[in-house]
């Protein structure tokens, strides 16, 4: 490797492990709250007062169970209780942890295509549901475990909606089919009908 390509490839590294720290910098920002009067935590169906609305928020993902990787760090959530999910909407944050499940499904379908949440693993499901003005809202959502981090703005509708985060698995670098056990890779958003990509 001759002096130019090992610059090159010096400066690649720093910018990818700088990029990989800056989505943990921003999730560690994110998980404090600026403002307390955005949303509140609802556990029952009292009526919903004149502008304001009732969003459920849904997240379902799929972890290796732990100790998985040989090389995986003593401060991995992966298969562990207290799995943590950061949202923040316009300043005011929730970490919301969640203990998973153990499951074990099929790896492939009837045709012999890979199931990218099927195997044994670890289960998280996140369903809270939530009190917030109707109208523009900028929302956050970090994964820590995977370093996953994206914010976009949803318009918040009169009544009762459900705020849906399908998760989109990494393939392996030999470029199999996405599988949980790579890690999440982006999240497919539903609000009720409308699909976003994040």
């Amino acid at each position: 490797m001759n002096k130019t390509s090992i610059i090159i490839f010096s400066a690649l590294l720093v910018a990818l492990l700088l990029g990989c720290g800056s989505a943990l910098k921003q999730i560690s920002a994110k998980s404090q709250s600026t403002r307390s009067d955005v949303f509140v935590e609802i556990t029952n169906d009292e009526a919903i007062p004149i502008g304001y609305a009732n969003i459920i928020i849904k997240v379902s993902i799929k972890t290796p169970p732990p100790r998985y990787y040989l090389w995986e760090s003593k401060d991995s959530f992966s298969g562990k209780p207290g799995f943590p999910f950061v949202f923040n909407i316009d300043g005011q944050a929730a970490v919301w942890k969640i203990d998973g499940q153990e499951e074990m499904t099929s790896p492939y379908d009837k045709n012999g295509e890979r199931i990218p949440d099927g195997g044994r693993g670890v289960r998280y499901i996140l369903n809270k549901k939530i009190r917030l003005a109707t109208g523009s809202h900028k929302l956050f959502l970090g994964i820590p475990e995977d370093e996953y981090a994206r914010e976009f703005v949803i318009f918040v509708k009169d009544g009762v909606s459900t705020l849906e985060f399908k998760p989109v698995y990494r393939g392996d670098h030999q470029r199999t089919a996405p599988s949980f056990l790579n890690g999440i890779h982006s999240f497919e958003l539903f609000y009720d009908v409308r699909k976003y990509r994040l």
